[in-house]
């Protein structure tokens, strides 16, 4: 288990600021945290900081193209996905993939109001508040939608309450922030911290890449092409 305060603590030792074992309170707790948080939030952008998928799970109505997923979307979740790494849909017993299209390929579709069984093809847009999940083509009854997406790296709600971190996320988070807070305590950052996060960060980004495998199946250009063509 693992506290903001924590972390903050190993960041400031690792510049020099004070021993990593003293409390940090008062005006330099609340700066770091602040900092911390921001840098949490700027680490969403990289994939590769992400270390798992997890599933959500929704219903997409009879004869609708889209839904929302976010804080206030048909599927509510706490922060919206900066993307969808698969998705696939159920009706009776069985699932059906939902190949993922880029926006251009969507827009070329040029009659979607069109059902089936199920859609075949979803763009996702990562708008704000919401994120919005366009398909092709509509479900002719309700169905249920599952979306794999990649887990966020989460902001601290304080400086105390404790927290499970992936292997290898505090020492991450450490080195990092010590980066980060170095120029508001007048310090340089010395080249072991400097290194330290840097084989601190590619031992993360290596542990959550996942290597692409070749995908023998058809691929969903073609029968994009033939519902262009009509």
């Amino acid at each position: 288990m693992t506290t903001a305060n924590q972390i903050i603590g190993q960041a400031l030792g690792l510049i020099g600021v004070r021993s990593a074992n003293d409390p940090v309170s008062g005006g330099d707790a609340a700066l770091c945290f602040e900092r911390l948080n921001t840098l949490l939030d700027a680490l969403k952008i990289n994939p590769l900081n992400s270390y798992a998928t997890i599933a959500l799970t929704g219903t997409l109505a009879a004869n609708t193209s889209t839904l929302t997923i976010g804080p206030t979307g048909t599927i509510a979740v706490a922060e919206r996905p900066a993307r969808i790494e698969s998705a696939f849909f159920t009706a009776g017993n069985l699932d059906y993939v939902v190949q993922s299209v880029t926006e251009e390929q969507y827009d070329a579709i040029t009659l979607k109001a069109v059902s089936g069984l199920g859609p075949d093809f979803f763009y996702y847009e990562a708008s704000l508040l919401n994120g919005v999940l366009s398909v092709y083509p509509r479900a002719s009854a309700a169905i249920t939608l599952t979306l794999q997406v990649l887990t966020q790296v989460s902001e601290f709600a304080d400086l105390t309450t404790d927290y499970d971190l992936a292997p290898g996320y505090r020492r991450y988070f450490a080195y990092l922030l010590a980066q980060e807070v170095a120029p508001d305590f007048e310090r340089d950052v010395p080249p072991m911290v400097a290194r330290g996060a840097a084989n601190a960060r590619r031992s993360v980004q290596r542990m959550n890449h996942v290597v692409p495998q070749l995908d023998l199946a058809r691929p969903p250009q073609n029968r994009l092409a033939r519902i262009r063509a009509g």
